[in-house]
C-alpha cells in the first residue's frame, strides 16, 4: 500500500491526467453495462474503451525515452532513479491495459446480456 502512495505522490500531470481519465472511463462503462440497451451504444464504446490502453502506451513510451535520454526533473539520473522511474512507467502502462481490459470486458458482458433477452 505504501509504494502505491508513493508512485501517486510523485507521479506527474500526465500520470495522474491518465489514471483519472481511466478510473472515469471504467466507471462509464460499469454504467453503461448496467444501462445500455442499444447495439450501437455499446459499438461506440468499444472504440472509447481504447483509450485507457493508448493513453497508457504513450505516456510509457514516452517516459522511458525521457530515462533513455538520462532526462529528469532535477538533471541526470541515477541508476537507482533510473529502476523507480522504469518501474512507474510500467506501472502506467499496465494500468491502462488493465482499464481498456474492464471496460471491454464489460462490453462484451452487456452484449451477451442483450442477446440473452432477445432470445
Amino acid at each position: 500500500m505504501e509504494a502505491l502512495s508513493d508512485f501517486i505522490k510523485n507521479a506527474g500531470v500526465f500520470t495522474l491526467l491518465h489514471l483519472l481519465i481511466t478510473v472515469i472511463l471504467v466507471l462509464v462503462a460499469i454504467c453503461l453495462c448496467f444501462f445500455a440497451r442499444k447495439r450501437p451504444a455499446m459499438w461506440r464504446w468499444l472504440g472509447i474503451g481504447l483509450v485507457p490502453a493508448v493513453s497508457g502506451i504513450l505516456l510509457w513510451y514516452l517516459r522511458n525515452y525521457a530515462i533513455d535520454r538520462g532526462i529528469g526533473p532535477m538533471g541526470h539520473m541515477s541508476p537507482e532513479v533510473i529502476s523507480e522511474e522504469r518501474h512507474g512507467a510500467e506501472i502506467t502502462l499496465l494500468f491502462g491495459l488493465t482499464g481498456t481490459i474492464v471496460i471491454l470486458l464489460l462490453t462484451l458482458l452487456r452484449q451477451r446480456l442483450n442477446t440473452a433477452k432477445k432470445a
